[in-house]
């Protein structure tokens, strides 16, 4: 086997396969984008939800905001080309993986902040507004 015919065979994906990811993901972009709209448009137009906890809410749908915009595009891409044209694109790639990284880690510190500010309204309830106001 020559190195072209492996990088073909690396580089593509099963047409069942590549259009059941494409169908998926395709989904999870445009129902993501607009619920996590929807909750930013919530907490900005009701002033009853702007509370700490609310605000930590969405910043992690800010952060969800970026992945279902940015990174969920980027993946269609790769698995289109994969799928389609069996072909790898390193220049998408790498921007694809920086920002995954980036913005799971962003979601996964807005969890844990969120998890922290349940913990301590559970915890420590009659403090729990003097902790969160410092």
């Amino acid at each position: 086997m020559n190195k072209s015919s492996e990088n073909a065979k690396s580089c593509s994906l099963p047409m069942a396969h590549g259009i059941a990811l494409i169908t998926v993901n395709a989904m999870v972009c445009i129902l993501g984008s607009f619920e996590n709209l929807l909750v930013c448009f919530a907490i900005a137009t009701h002033p009853l939800l702007r509370r700490t906890s609310n605000y930590l809410l969405l910043s992690l749908a800010i952060a969800d905001l970026l992945v279902t915009l940015v990174c969920q595009p980027f993946l269609l891409e790769i698995v289109y080309n994969r799928t389609f044209f069996h072909e790898c694109k390193a220049s998408l790639e790498m921007p694809y993986r920086l920002i995954v990284n980036l913005s799971g880690s962003a979601s996964v510190i807005h969890l844990a902040s969120i998890s922290l500010d349940r913990f301590i309204a559970v915890a420590f309830p009659l403090h729990y507004k003097i902790v969160m106001k410092k």
